[in-house]
Formats: structure tokens, C-alpha cells, sequence
């Protein structure tokens, strides 16, 4: 069976993606104290062709560290994972992360991060941050210690771009009939996170910017379905006590990244082709 649910969903995240860059960074206009000499920097697709996929900002003598890579076919409901990172010797840094698509089910036989209907297999959660912490504690970072969430926020403009981006689904979702005890409900946001921790002996914090939506069906209270992700998701990372969220050079390079026609072009032309033909048998299964 198609998913026309997810088909919607991914058209809609290829026009968040071009206005989300400038709705992350709530901050006035910040003016650098010394002039900073930035360089444009690319990453290629992930066809080889050797194109450039995405551009971005980044201060010279900065490390530039990351790739896009194509995702395999268990993994189809996401075209491409991007994961860029930019930092000086100081700590500063931006990190812009791969957009991420999850199934779930309390019926499923599957193991969290299993791949499983095309994404991830995890469930949806109890908040954004919470997320990130689980997500980091599968993956743990060994010069990283004394993680701790400091601060959880609505970002309200990005949460209205987000409802107008998703409104055709999410009343598709309203209008649709429910056998006995089944119920629907689709949400979608933008929250910003503050993480404290300590690396390599430096006390640092790390604010996440992240757009999301979520999807849940109900029978008799349990989880037939979820389908949720992040549309898009990056941090500035400074000094604690420091204020590295309006740090001009941080500023830049998180407003300054740009996915090229190029790009928008391949994935528009795969999802077209993915949700024209049977997917095959899923790796994870339902009961």
C-alpha cells in the first residue's frame, strides 16, 4: 500500500526546508567587534557526480567537518542525511543535523533505531529535549560529561510556519472516519533546547533549534501508528555563560546554509519515483 500521508508530508518538508534557515535564529541583527573573514564551502551530492548539494559560511581557519550521504533503501523515507559541523579552536561551534523520519508502533516487533517501514523504529517523544538526551545516550560522546538540559522554549514563529506548511494534512487527518475507539491527532513545532555539559575540561552549553511533527493513531488507547521527525535541527555551542546564540561568526554560518536547486531537484524527482511503486516487505513487522 502507498503511503500518500508521507508523500504529502515530504513536499511539504521541501518547502519548510527553504524558509526555516531564517526563522531558527531569532536574533537582531548582530555586528562583529573585528572583521571576520568567512570562505563559501560546499558539500557534494551524494550521487558522486562531485555537484554541490548544500553551501554554507565558514570563518577561515575554522575546522569544517562533515559529508551527505545517501541513505539505503531500508532507510527510504529519507532521501539523504546531511551532518556538518563547523568549530573553532575555542569551542564555538555550529552543527546543522540530518532531517530524521521515525515509525512506530506498539504492535511492531522491532528494536529502537531499527530501520523499519522506510525509517527509524523509535517512539515518538515526551519532549524535544528528551530526544536529544536519549539520542546522545545511544551514542555517547567520550570527552562529553555532566549532560544536562537547562532550558526547553517554544519558538512560536517557527511553529506557525510549520502549521501552514502542514495544514492541508493536518485537516486531511480532522476530516478522516475512525473505526470504534480509533482517534487521529497530527502536531507539529519548533522548540529550542539549552544542553550544559562539560568537554575536555571547558564548561560549555549547546542550543538546539529544532522543527518537528508527529502523527499518532490510536486503538483502544494503544499506538497502531506514529510517524514523526525533524524537518530540521541545528545548534550554536559557546562557552558557558557566554553569549555565543548572538555571536556574529555563529550567527552567520547557522543563517548562511543553503541546499541548491540541485539538491531540491534530486530529492523532489525520488520521492516522486519512491511513492509510485509497491515498497518491499518491511525489515521490522507487525504482530
Amino acid at each position: 500500500m502507498r503511503d500518500r500521508g508521507s508523500e504529502k508530508q515530504f513536499r511539504r518538508a521541501i518547502g519548510t526546508a527553504c524558509l526555516v534557515a531564517s526563522l531558527l535564529l531569532q536574533t537582531q541583527s548582530v555586528i562583529a567587534s573585528e572583521p571576520i573573514a568567512f570562505r563559501q564551502q560546499t558539500i557534494a551530492m551524494p550521487d558522486g557526480s562531485g555537484a554541490p548539494a548544500l553551501s554554507f559560511l565558514a570563518p577561515e581557519g575554522w575546522r569544517v567537518e562533515g559529508s551527505m550521504q545517501r541513505t539505503p533503501f531500508e532507510l527510504r523515507n529519507m532521501f539523504s542525511m546531511t551532518d556538518l559541523l563547523v568549530e573553532a579552536d575555542d569551542g564555538r561551534s555550529v552543527h546543522f543535523y540530518p532531517t530524521l523520519n521515525f515509525r512506530y508502533s506498539d504492535y511492531a516487533q522491532a528494536m529502537p533505531m531499527q530501520p523499519f517501514d522506510g525509517s527509524y523504529f523509535l517512539p515518538p517523544p515526551q519532549s524535544i529535549g528528551q530526544w536529544i538526551l536519549d539520542m546522545y545516550r545511544m551514542n555517547p560522546d567520550t570527552s562529553v560529561s555532566d549532560l544536562q538540559i537547562i532550558a526547553e522554549e517554544p519558538l512560536p514563529e517557527l511553529t506557525n510556519l510549520l502549521q501552514r506548511m502542514f495544514s492541508l494534512q493536518m485537516q486531511d487527518l480532522a476530516r478522516m472516519q475512525h473505526a470504534p475507539g480509533g482517534a487521529a491527532n497530527m502536531n507539529v513545532g519548533g522548540t529550542k533546547v539549552v544542553f550544559r555539559y562539560r568537554q575536555d575540561g571547558r564548561q560549555m552549553e549547546e542550543t538546539f533549534l529544532v522543527g518537528w511533527h508527529v502523527m499518532i493513531m490510536t486503538t483502544y488507547g494503544q499506538i497502531a501508528t506514529a510517524n514523526w521527525g525533524v524537518v530540521d535541527m541545528r545548534s550554536l555551542a559557546g562557552p558557558a555563560g557566554s553569549d555565543y546564540i548572538n555571536d556574529p561568526a555563529l550567527v552567520t554560518i547557522a543563517q548562511s546554509a543553503r541546499y541548491t536547486p540541485a539538491y531540491y531537484n534530486a530529492m523532489h524527482g525520488y520521492y516522486h519515483r519512491l511513492y509510485r511503486r509497491p515498497p518491499p516487505k518491511s525489515a521490522g513487522q507487525l504482530r
